[in-house]
């Protein structure tokens, strides 16, 4: 059995974990060839980045990392065989125990302080209406997504539940027949790299359209309408009747200590 190996003074005991892919190649990718894909016997990967690999082992968001440059820009082949019923923890497991030995990965978790956000209702109340999905509806069947003039994409009454992301003239769309506060909350984490909290005390499910303009990446010479595409912190309370609140507090982190460039040969 392998034990993670984990340093550092707030993961001072070793993890046992007792998954492993049965047989495994890792090699540094130089074709440029990215074809991704996990079937219920083979976990296979191309052309991916170390981080995204860590992203995948430990399941943390993006902020929630600490690594070097390097891991954001080299990138391998990653192939494993797994048993029959292997579920998605016990593989994630098998790739931690992977980096662990093949690319010599140690690492220790640590909290540091950062913005984080806590998602509340506005003033005057939430804007959004109750679920409107059919839970009769084929929810495999194909999405029917409409476009109106001013290109916002929407589902179609009778949709099945369904939640669609979405980029298109430089903006973020997010539309869906039903989805909670605390899957909302999550998302918006992923959106402002920051940890984001539901305090807005609604349980049920919503169905809206919230669009705005993405905090990174829009180019300054992109012509974009703001009151098409607000920023999240305008759309929120005016098409969601939500708002964010910014403070400080601890994020716990995953700080890289050492990990090799060149994998260990298969």
């Amino acid at each position: 059995m392998l034990a993670l190996s984990i340093t550092g003074a707030s993961a001072q005991e070793t993890v046992p974990n007792p998954y492993f892919f049965e047989v495994a190649s890792v090699k540094p990718n130089r074709s440029g060839v990215d074809a991704n894909y996990t079937n219920p016997g083979q976990y296979s990967v191309h052309y991916i980045t170390f981080l995204s690999l860590l992203m995948q082992a430990f399941g943390l968001k993006r902020y929630q990392y600490v690594v070097p440059a390097w891991m954001e820009t080299q990138r391998y082949d990653v192939v494993g065989k797994m048993p029959p019923g292997t579920t998605s923890a016990q593989r994630n497991a098998m790739l931690r125990n992977l980096l662990v030995e093949r690319f010599r990965l140690q690492f220790h978790y640590e909290p540091r302080e950062g913005d984080v956000y806590d998602l509340v209702v506005a003033k005057g109340g939430p804007k959004m209406q109750p679920a409107n999905a059919d839970e009769t509806a084929d929810a495999n069947a194909p999405p029917k997504v409409s476009f109106a003039a001013d290109g916002l994409p929407s589902f179609p009454p009778g949709s099945p539940a369904r939640t669609m992301v979405s980029g298109l003239g430089g903006q973020t769309s997010i539309v869906t027949t039903k989805l909670s506060m605390t899957k909302l909350a999550d998302m918006l984490s992923s959106q402002l790299q920051a940890p984001v909290s539901d305090k807005t005390g609604l349980t049920d499910n919503y169905s809206f359209l919230l669009h705005f303009l993405p905090l990174r990446g829009t180019s300054p010479l992109q012509a974009i309408d703001q009151d098409l595409a607000p920023t999240i912190h305008s759309a929120l309370p005016s098409q969601l009747g939500l708002k964010l609140e910014r403070h400080r507090g601890p994020i716990q982190v995953l700080v890289v200590d050492q990990a090799e460039k060149t994998p260990i040969e298969n």
